[in-house]
């Protein structure tokens, strides 16, 4: 089986220093394999468009790593069960953070995001700023680093990686960790249903067991982990500065009194700053929420709703003009899945409920928390008709099964029925020929 790949998301997909494909993916593909009793070949592509394009061609087998809009308006291609879901973010240079955040409504700034993630996040609605569309998400850092974009929107365990990996931590900061989330998965033949049932079937094995978290915790580090003991040890630092300074400051008072107060109101006016930029902040992350294409909450721990959006307003046909939002649990089908959803989620997940005519309907949802305390935010997306279109795929793969079957079975009677009926019309024929008739014994 002949894979294509375009080795240009690290830590999803990449080419070590000896040209050989690396990454999750790869693991991933690689343990497909081994379940499926695959034998296995990867071609490299500089471009996604190129591997999709010899795959219509039947030059490879599938693709490796691709998007929903990747297959979209094609009707000779099928995408497998997903393999990865990854949540989108908004990435600047802090030098220049300060100031998205406090003009990004008012002064334009360059935006670079990947082809075919644009349907996820629609950034384009928020302002009129030049907008470049790279590739993939190395093309992404790559434009940052060289200033070629003032923010980029991408994909956040390639970005997050790249960053850590090139020791900038310091110089690039995370404006807002979740605006939505991709799923990736591998592109065949429509036509190509064995492979397809065969790699859907081995995707199901393999997230249902333990080995699949742990190719993800190999490429995949929490970065919220390691800047909370970051923040930990930044702070544990702080307060032994303080501690220090308390006691100069005990030992020498009327010395330092005057240029103490000088500190504090520098200290203050700092403070205002920050406030202002926060405020900014929220407004940009209000307006992102507005424009998504799925219904977005912000919901306190106890229930109660800070923000949702039109989208998650007529999801449970509530006005858009009506003020008195009650709590989360008692809105129809949200609350059902804020219930289930985890605090903690890494993955969405899907839930079929009955909404409240009775129809239906299947949801995909994930919970995250936000950088406020007890603040979480919940997405909802209703995936009904995707889910009802791959059941009619599979109904549609049995029955043809089926007619094969059949058809086999019909023509294996029929040769042994022609057989006895061109020997009876012999025997009816040649009845009273002694050696016909000795050649049937």
């Amino acid at each position: 089986m002949r894979v294509a790949v375009c080795g240009k998301s690290k830590p999803l997909v990449f080419l070590d220093a000896d040209g050989t494909p690396s990454g999750m993916y790869i693991d991933i593909m690689d343990e497909l394999a081994r379940i499926g009793g695959l034998d296995i070949e990867y071609v490299v592509f500089d471009r996604k468009k190129q591997a999709i394009e010899s795959l219509e061609r039947g030059e490879v087998d599938a693709v490796l790593g691709t998007l929903e809009s990747d297959q979209t308006g094609n009707p000779l291609l099928a995408s497998t069960s997903e393999i990865y879901s990854a949540s989108m973010c908004l990435v600047a240079e802090k030098g220049k953070s300060d100031y998205i955040l406090r003009h990004a409504l008012t002064y334009g700034y360059s935006t670079a995001y990947e082809v075919g993630t644009s349907s996820f996040v629609r950034i384009s609605q928020i302002r009129p700023s030049p907008i470049l569309i790279m590739s993939n998400q190395d093309s992404l850092y790559d434009a940052l680093r060289s200033g070629e974009a003032d923010m980029v929107i991408a994909v956040r365990d390639c970005i997050q990686y790249r960053i850590r990996e090139a020791g900038l931590s310091d110089a690039y900061t995370t404006a807002i960790n979740y605006l939505s989330s991709v799923s990736y998965s591998i592109l065949l033949k429509r036509s190509d249903e064995l492979r397809l049932n065969t790699l859907n079937t081995c995707i199901s094995s393999l997230r249902s067991g333990t080995e699949y978290a742990r190719i993800v915790d190999k490429w995949i580090i929490d970065a919220d982990l390691e800047d909370a003991q970051l923040r930990i040890r930044n702070l544990t630092y702080i307060m032994a500065i303080v501690f220090g300074a308390a006691l100069i400051i005990v030992s020498a008072f009327l010395f330092f009194n005057k240029r103490l107060k000088q500190v504090v109101a520098e200290k203050t006016s700092e403070l205002k700053e920050k406030v202002d930029d926060l405020e900014n902040a929220y407004v940009l992350r209000n307006k992102l929420m507005e424009h998504a294409y799925a219904a977005n909450l912000v919901v306190r721990q106890d229930g109660s709703i800070l923000l949702m959006n039109d989208v998650a307003r007529q999801m449970v046909e509530l006005p858009s003009d009506r003020e008195d939002i009650p709590t989360i649990e008692e809105l129809p089908v949200i609350g059902e899945l804020w219930k289930k959803a985890s605090q903690a989620m890494t993955q969405p997940q899907l839930l079929a409920v009955r909404d409240g005519k009775g129809v239906r309907r299947t949801y995909r949802y994930q919970c995250h928390r936000t950088s406020v305390p007890d603040e979480f935010v919940l997405i909802v997306e209703d995936v009904t008709s995707e889910e009802r279109k791959k059941t009619e795929i599979l109904e549609e793969n049995k029955s043809q099964a089926l007619n094969r079957i059949i058809a086999g079975i019909a023509h294996e009677i029929k040769n042994p029925l022609t057989t006895i009926r061109n020997y009876a019309v012999l025997a009816d024929e040649e009845g009273s020929d002694p050696e016909f008739m000795a050649s049937f014994h």
